[in-house]
């Protein structure tokens, strides 16, 4: 049944213009290549791990490998043609539903889709790879942070304590506090 399963995969990634490793490594992490399992908690089925309704819709029986696994191609196809090519968008869409990654975004996804890629992708993604579905991770430079005068700090309330320093007003360097401090500070015998 293996090498079976084996040109079957192969012929329907080839059928639909898909890179069959990777459309391997999407129906192991859907059933582990598992023709007969359901999932309990969602309802899918079959080694595509097809939800009732999208079987339906391409009017097969998730149980059987023969019509399920040229119906997950011709679904990560459709999914891949809708979201301009995009693998990261298309996996997404096949687990997570095409309407919620159309709707949602890419930044919304659970993280079960999120690991959900990665399994697939491996090295070719990540989730900070997926975030808007661009495709490569910001660098550090692309990620704001405040500069060190902008950070607020809290107030103190207005109680007289011996030997010990108050904060400067808020916008000054978060710096400065520590040096007023170490200042104000006055030794002590223990």
């Amino acid at each position: 049944m293996a090498t079976d399963l084996e040109t079957l995969i192969q012929t329907a990634a080839t059928r639909y213009g898909l890179d069959a490793s990777l459309f391997k490594r999407m129906l192991v992490a859907e059933s582990n290549l598992r023709p007969d399992l359901v999932n309990p908690k969602s309802g899918a089925a079959g080694i595509a791990q097809f939800m009732p309704g999208t079987a339906a819709q391409f009017k097969i029986n998730p149980f059987v490998p023969e019509e399920a696994v040229p119906a997950a191609a011709q679904y990560l196809r459709q999914n891949l043609d809708r979201f301009g090519g995009d693998y990261d968008k298309a996996l997404a869409a096949y687990n997570w539903g095409p309407g919620n990654v159309a709707r949602y975004g890419m930044n919304a996804m659970p993280v079960e889709t999120q690991n959900y890629i990665v399994k697939i992708r491996g090295a070719d993604s990540s989730p900070m790879m997926l975030a808007g579905g661009r495709g490569n991770a910001p660098t550090p430079q692309d990620i704001p942070r405040p500069a060190v005068a902008d950070i607020m700090l809290p107030t103190l309330p207005d109680v007289a304590m011996p030997n010990v320093p108050r904060p400067p007003p808020p916008g000054n360097a978060l710096a400065s506090l520590f040096f007023q401090a170490a200042k104000n500070v006055q030794p002590q015998e223990v």
